[in-house]
């Protein structure tokens, strides 16, 4: 039962102490935080290179969610609809499959071809017009299948991982930042040699840990060029889906015009 207790005693100790020093770096971080904000503490400063890559990056992920918010507005314009599906992807669900409206559009001519008459000019051509929408609405299905396929899942994954991890970095570098900027203070205002000492030793320790996360992030940022590269080839993929899908309907549409000329 001692032993018991010793080892339930030695357990909290250690977890007081962790707390403690979590707490006390917690506020050396946030008191160096403010002394930057106020003028009063200096700040590391970034290499020019690093900036331009740090900038770039941030950019990136501006245009990027900006790019895949628009397209899902294209490919799905009702917000609703959009949530719905959302929620089907979330769960791992397939979405149900959902008509266009062209496809509608023309499924109603052709319902209004029958009450009317198929036999009379305005029935037949309501006929004809609504077989020629409902192809327009397959292309079109298809055309915003390959949208989010070939152009805007690369841009969600791109977000979801690449940029994700990227901003996770950038956070532990900037936490790393101001334990560096904290120690230069701390060797700054040591006021007797076994203080100083203590405070090299942690500034040397606080600089490694810095120089070594820096370029943990700097690697991620320039892979922002891969990145550049990927999505270029998404949007080449995704003009070409385009192309297809208005020359698909354009040919149907000069069917349509030339059997119409014809009746």
């Amino acid at each position: 039962m001692a032993g018991d207790g010793n080892e339930y005693k030695d357990s909290f100790m250690k977890m007081a102490s962790s707390a403690f020093t979590a707490s006390k770096t917690g506020w050396t971080r946030a008191r160096q935080f403010t002394e930057e904000r106020i003028g009063s503490a200096e700040k590391t400063v970034y290499d020019a290179q690093f900036e331009n890559l740090n900038l770039r990056a941030d950019r990136t992920k501006n245009i990027t969610e900006k790019l895949l918010r628009q397209g899902e507005a294209m490919v799905q314009p009702n917000p609703s609809v959009r949530i719905e599906e959302y929620m089907y992807e979330k769960l791992d669900k397939k979405n149900p499959p959902r008509p266009t409206n062209a496809f509608i559009l023309g499924q109603t001519m052709q319902d209004a071809s029958q009450d009317i008459g198929p036999g009379t000019a305005y029935g037949s051509a309501l006929s004809q017009c609504g077989g020629t929408m409902k192809k327009m609405g397959n292309a079109e299905k298809d055309f915003m299948q390959k949208s989010m396929s070939h152009f805007l899942h690369p841009l969600k994954s791109f977000l979801d991982n690449e940029m994700k991890t990227i901003m996770k970095e950038k956070r532990a570098l900037e936490v790393k930042r101001l334990d560096l900027d904290a120690c230069k203070n701390k060797v700054k205002k040591s006021q007797t040699p076994e203080k100083m000492r203590q405070a090299e030793s942690e500034l040397r320790a606080a600089q490694s840990d810095f120089d070594r996360q820096q370029e943990i992030t700097r690697l991620l940022l320039e892979g922002v060029s891969t990145a550049h590269g990927n999505h270029l080839t998404a949007l080449h993929s995704y003009v070409e889906a385009l192309g297809t899908y208005h020359q698909q309907c354009q040919s149907y549409i000069n069917e349509l015009q030339q059997t119409l000329e014809k009746s």
